[in-house]
């Protein structure tokens, strides 16, 4: 539980990579049917291939029929991999972040448009960031520049961010 909460995290605040992270899981178990040979009209041997064969929906992994195939029950008709072969939590919600995030090529390395610490982007760091930060913990806000949310840089969004936030403001 601990190890998909903090993918989850750590999902928020870096996109995903298809090469690094989504080919390698199609590479391990769609590579018996999937893999060049196009089993099915369908080919996940790159990201080309796996865009031409029509399974994505950019944006919105519940319209995408690969998505579709990986959540089903297990021996249930259709679903991928096929019998008792089946991906991981983590795998699938990889895949996931992957489609929603418009299933891109290449990582978005599209830089913060805030200043670390800055997550209501009013260009000031303040009290006000640090209540968004702790709703946002919590579960019940949003931030406005979740880039800027990871304020202590060790890659995970948590108390720890707020606790370097306030000292930096009593500061």
């Amino acid at each position: 539980m601990f190890k998909i909460s903090l993918f989850l995290i750590s999902s928020l605040l870096f996109s995903v990579d298809y090469q690094s992270e989504i080919q390698p899981i199609f590479n391990a178990a769609c590579g018996n049917c999937h893999l060049g040979n196009s089993s099915g009209g369908v080919n996940v041997s790159d990201y080309q291939s796996t865009m031409d064969s029509d399974i994505v929906v950019a944006g919105d992994a519940g319209a995408s029929s690969l998505y579709d195939r990986i959540t089903r029950a297990n021996s249930e008709a259709g679903d991928m991999p096929p019998g008792n072969a089946e991906l991981s939590e983590a795998q699938i919600s990889l895949i996931e972040a992957w489609i929603n995030e418009g299933a891109l090529a290449e990582e978005d390395s599209d830089t913060c448009d805030s200043i670390s610490g800055d997550v209501t982007g009013d260009s000031m760091i303040n009290v006000l960031d640090v209540v968004s930060l702790v709703q946002y913990i919590l579960g019940s806000g949003s931030l406005e520049f979740e880039c800027a949310a990871d304020f202590n840089e060790d890659a995970v969004v948590n108390v720890l961010d707020v606790v370097t936030l306030v000292n930096t403001i009593l500061s």
